[in-house]
C-alpha cells in the first residue's frame, strides 16, 4: 500500500488539506509511530520465517533485527534445509516442577519443545539441551521491525508519497486511527485531548484488542507466543 493513502485519509479526516496545522513530515513521523505500535500489539502483522542455527545449550534469542518470537515450528538439520521433527510449545513451570535438572540434560542435535515467557519476547529456551560441536538448525517464525519512511526534510529528492509501507494494506484503518490520535496529542492542551484518546482505542479495538496492557501483559499471553497455539502436554 502506498503511504499517500494513510496519508490522504488523515489530512481529510483533520481537515487540513493545505498542511496548515500538519506538515507532510509530522504526517510521516505519526505513520512511522503507527507502524510500530501496530507490530508492537499484533507481532503477527510484519513476521518472518526462516531457519535460524540454535546456540549450543537451552538458552536462544530470535535473530538481530527481531522483536517478538512467535513460533518454533520444526527441526531444520545440521544444514537448515533438511525437514525434520515437528517442535512443540510447552509450559516451563510444570518442565521446572517434573524435571528440575532439564537445563543439564544430555545435549542433542534435535529438540523437541520451547518455552516463551511474555516478559521477555526476544528470548526463550529448547529442551534437550542444544549440542555444541554439531549444527541444530529450527523453522522459526519472529516478527521484525517495520521499516521507517525518511522525513521529507532527510530526503528532499524522496516522494514520500509513492514509496511503499512496510506493513499490510489491510491494516490502513488502525494506521489511521493512531495517526489521528498522533496528530491530536499536539493539541492535547485543548479539546483534541479527548479525541486522541477516542483514537488511540480505536486503534486497538480495531485490532480486537481492549488495551495495550491486555495484549502484552495478559495472564493468557505470559506463557505463549503471539498465536492461537495449544500449549503441549510436556513429553520427557
Amino acid at each position: 500500500m502506498l503511504a499517500s493513502y494513510p496519508i490522504r485519509m488523515a489530512r481529510d479526516a483533520l481537515q487540513d488539506d493545505g498542511a496548515v496545522r500538519w506538515s507532510l513530515d509530522d504526517l510521516i513521523d505519526y505513520l512511522n509511530a503507527a507502524q510500530y505500535a501496530l507490530v508492537s500489539v499484533r507481532p503477527d502483522a510484519k513476521s518472518t520465517i526462516a531457519a535460524v542455527q540454535l546456540a549450543s545449550g537451552t538458552r536462544q534469542a530470535i535473530p538481530s533485527g527481531g522483536i517478538r518470537l512467535l513460533n518454533v515450528t520444526r527441526n531444520m538439520g545440521a544444514d537448515g534445509v533438511t525437514p525434520g521433527k515437528v517442535v512443540t510449545l510447552a509450559q516451563r513451570n510444570s518442565f521446572d516442577l517434573n524435571r528440575p535438572g532439564w537445563h543439564t540434560d544430555t545435549a542433542k542435535t534435535a529438540i523437541r519443545h520451547f518455552f516463551f515467557d511474555n516478559r521477555h519476547p526476544k528470548d526463550f529456551y529448547v529442551w534437550p539441551p542444544v549440542h555444541a560441536a554439531i549444527a541444530v538448525y529450527v523453522e522459526m517464525m519472529y516478527s521484525v521491525e517495520p521499516a521507517m519512511m525518511p522525513l521529507s526534510t532527510d530526503a528532499p529528492a524522496y516522494d514520500a508519497y509513492e514509496d511503499v509501507i512496510d506493513v499490510s494494506g489491510i491494516f490502513v484503518n488502525p494506521l489511521l486511527e493512531f495517526m489521528l490520535y498522533r496528530a491530536y496529542q499536539k493539541d492535547a492542551e485543548t479539546a483534541n485531548a479527548m479525541l486522541a484518546s477516542q483514537h488511540l482505542q480505536l486503534f486497538y479495538s480495531q485490532l480486537g484488542i481492549d488495551s495495550a496492557k491486555a495484549a502484552l501483559h495478559s495472564q493468557e499471553n505470559r506463557d505463549r507466543p503471539y498465536s492461537p497455539m495449544e500449549t503441549s502436554a510436556v513429553g520427557v
